[in-house]
Formats: C-alpha cells, sequence, structure tokens
C-alpha cells in the first residue's frame, strides 16, 4: 500500500508539471516584424522552437502580435496568419509546421455579402471584389450582389473598369453597400492607337496606356519592369537579376503563337526596337494594343499584342533643364533559410531514434570550439546576402521657339551586382527636334 501511494504521488506530480508546461502564460508584444523574427521572440521568451520547411512558410511577411497572458496556440496563430495550406501541431517544446489541404491558418471566418452600385444605385454587374493580399476573390452577380468568406477584420478591395477603386473592411454582422464613382480622368485620357490619337471613352478595341510619370517614379533599371503590375492583361516575368540581363520577358494575354517567338511587337515612334534601349525621361507614353483588332494594321506581327511607344519631343517656350537622379541598394530577394548544423543534428537524431550526434558533437556544433571539423556556417548568407550599389542619373534639356523645338538627354547607369566584378554601367544620349 505504502508503494502504491508513492506510485500515486510521483504520477500526480508529473500530471501536474505537464500541466503546467501547457498552461504556460504567455505575453508577446511586437510591431512589424518578420515571421522569422517572432519566432525567434517566442524561442528566447518561452523555450518553444519551429520546426517547417522554408518552402512551406513565407518567413519573411511583416506580421504584428499582440498576445497578454496567452496559451502558446494564441501565440502560434497570430505568427502563422495568412500563411496558406499549412497546419501545425505542438509536441513537447517542439511547434511542428506542415503543409494542409484545409487552406489558411487563421482568425475565425465571415460569410461576407454585400452589394456593389453606381451613383444612381444602378447594380454594377461583373465588378471585382477582392481580399486585400490574396488571391482570394469573386464578382457581382446580375443584381450587383457578392458573397464572400473571409477573416474577420479582413480589407476588402472593389473595382470594376471605368470606376474608381474601393476598399471597405469587413465587421462582424454588417453587410456591406458599396457605391463606385466613374473615373472620369481615365476616359478623358488621350491614347495612341496605331494610327492616330483618340480620347480613350471613344476606343473600342482593348487598350492599356502608360504615361512618364508613373515610369519616372519607379526606380528600376530597365523600362520593361517598370510595366510590372501597371498594364492589365500585361505580364512581366523577371528571370535573372544579373546586371545588364535583368529585362522582364513581356506577354500580352498570354501566348499568342506557338512554334514561333511569343514576344509582343516593341515600335519605339514606329520603328522596331526595345524597351531595355530606353530610359524613362525619353517616354512620353506607352500603349499596349490587346486584340485582334491590331493585325489589322501590323499583320501577322501583332499575333502577341503591340507595344506603341512614343517618345518626348521638344516643345516651344522657354529652355527647361531637368534632372532625374536616385541611388539605393539591391539585395537578394529571399535566400533559403537553412537550419544551424547543432539543430539540424538534434532533429536528424530526433527524426532517426538514434544517437547519430552524440552530444558531444553537438555541444562543438553549437559553441563553435573545433569549426574546423565541426562549422556552424551560412556560407550562402555569406556569398549572396550583402548589398549592392544601383545608382540612375538622368538628365533632359527642352525648348525651342515656334519654328525649332529641340530635346537633348542623357541617362547613365550604374548597377553593381552582389559578386565582385560584376557590374553594368551604360550610358544613353538622345538628341531629338
Amino acid at each position: 500500500m505504502r508503494y502504491f501511494n508513492k506510485a500515486m504521488l510521483v504520477a500526480s506530480a508529473a500530471l501536474c508539471l505537464n500541466l503546467s508546461v501547457f498552461s504556460q502564460n504567455i505575453t508577446l508584444k511586437t510591431g512589424n516584424v518578420t515571421v522569422k523574427e517572432a519566432m525567434e521572440q517566442l524561442k528566447k521568451s518561452s523555450g518553444y522552437s519551429f520546426v517547417f520547411s522554408s518552402v512551406d512558410v513565407d518567413t519573411q511577411k511583416h506580421i504584428s502580435i499582440s498576445v497578454q497572458d496567452g496559451n502558446i496556440d494564441d501565440v502560434v496563430r497570430q505568427i502563422l496568419a495568412g500563411q496558406i495550406g499549412i497546419t501545425y501541431e505542438i509536441k513537447d517544446k517542439n511547434i511542428i509546421i506542415k503543409k494542409s489541404e484545409n487552406g489558411v491558418v487563421s482568425s475565425k471566418k465571415l460569410q461576407t455579402k454585400g452589394s456593389v452600385r453606381d451613383v444612381n444605385g444602378e447594380p454594377i454587374i461583373g465588378a471585382t471584389v477582392m481580399e486585400r493580399g490574396t488571391s482570394n476573390g469573386t464578382i457581382t452577380d446580375i443584381d450587383g450582389n457578392f458573397m464572400l468568406e473571409v477573416p474577420e477584420g479582413a480589407m476588402l478591395d472593389i473595382s470594376y473598369v471605368g470606376y474608381k477603386n474601393q476598399s471597405v473592411q469587413v465587421l462582424s454582422g454588417k453587410q456591406i453597400a458599396i457605391s463606385l464613382r466613374e473615373d472620369s480622368e481615365t476616359l478623358d485620357e488621350v491614347v495612341v492607337i496605331g494610327y492616330g490619337a483618340q480620347k480613350k471613352v471613344n476606343v473600342i478595341g482593348s487598350i492599356a496606356t502608360l504615361d512618364s510619370e508613373t515610369l519616372e517614379s519607379r526606380a528600376v533599371p530597365d523600362v520593361s519592369n517598370m510595366l510590372t503590375g501597371q498594364l492589365s492583361g500585361v505580364t512581366i516575368t523577371q528571370t535573372s537579376g544579373n546586371p545588364g540581363q535583368d529585362a522582364g520577358t513581356i506577354r500580352v494575354r498570354g501566348v499568342g503563337s506557338f512554334g514561333a517567338t511569343p514576344d509582343p511587337l516593341v515600335l519605339i515612334d514606329g520603328m522596331p526596337g526595345s524597351l531595355s534601349d530606353l530610359t524613362p525621361s525619353e517616354i512620353e507614353n506607352i500603349s499596349v494594343l490587346k486584340d485582334a483588332a491590331s493585325a489589322a494594321i501590323y499583320g501577322s506581327r501583332a499575333a502577341n499584342g503591340v507595344i506603341l511607344v512614343t517618345t518626348k519631343e521638344g516643345k516651344a517656350g522657354k529652355t527647361h533643364i531637368t534632372y532625374n537622379g536616385s541611388i539605393g541598394m539591391s539585395q537578394a530577394t529571399e535566400l533559403p533559410d537553412f537550419a544551424h548544423s547543432y539543430e539540424y543534428a538534434e532533429y536528424y537524431n530526433m527524426a532517426m531514434g538514434t544517437e547519430t550526434y552524440t552530444p558531444e558533437m553537438i555541444r562543438k556544433y553549437r559553441d563553435g570550439s573545433d569549426p574546423d571539423n565541426y562549422a556552424d556556417e551560412m556560407y550562402l548568407d555569406e556569398l549572396l546576402g550583402g548589398h549592392a550599389l544601383q545608382t540612375k542619373h538622368e538628365l533632359s534639356v527642352n525648348g525651342g521657339s515656334g519654328k525649332l523645338q529641340y530635346m537633348a538627354s542623357l541617362g547613365y547607369l550604374r548597377q553593381n551586382g552582389l559578386l565582385d566584378n560584376n557590374y553594368y554601367n551604360p550610358s544613353n544620349p538622345q538628341l531629338s527636334p
């Protein structure tokens, strides 16, 4: 009986200890940090470590956390909020993140209903309703109504061609009513259509346009990459970050030719050319002809779309000197997030159920006492984890009289790579009447 009582006391103590571990109160408050930084802060404050593949989790996403005397689940949910296709489980002091078919790890979702109408109260059919920062969205039906499942507090962006975009926050129990206003400035814009210029409101064909102000506000070395996200139906893919070879691959409404080059026809003032040969200060506007109507003018070469570039010309009046310069640093978008040597050894032993790496070996990996035989270095970070200088300068002179106008420009670019002796520094002079 005495041994039985001792066994019960030991079991009760172990149970209490186990419950105390899982009922640990955690306080973590931080704002605008990356997921990786939040994981490290949680490890320092509570001892919990994350186990995951860098392919499954976006560790560079910025988040904010506010937990006061909460449990570990409250903190983990806030850290993983918005991460798509993952789930997690807690084993001892390890938080194991795995792929899941259940979608997003986030807070409670709401079945949001609403309607989109114009200023006259007429329903807008086919308006786009998107959850900000995700691909979750829908369109309005014939009555202008929509229904979408989103997390509470999410932002919805509502857009429709010819109308100004609107945003609204989702609140529990509240139906959303949106009234869109016409974007008159867009409809009055003058666009190049291949054989002249018209107001956009009178254009029947599918045309996307971009002016010089938008281009000059973006500090990107190559003009083709400046079009990214600016023209509907136009996709820009950058396949290389090497200086001088980082021009974007342009596709207009996907691939229109198989067996031939799918690149669109680029015309600079009516002559075939390349966007990479231009600087933003030279460009007046860019128009993209996207539908089959362009084939009536340019023939089969327009099968993949046509990009019309109009360069700036001299204007009568006083001489105007314009300078546009920028300087910045470039870095690798994202590098693989490797585990430390001692972490790999610990998890390898855990996965294999053996002691392939002894405690003594793990200690040497951790404290760096024998770096020749038990190294713990992040070689990829040392090689590609730095910053590279990037500077761009453009100078233009514009003026003239009623009979003679002139426009001269000079552009210079210095683009360094992440590796030594890897750079690109072209100059681009131009003179036009």
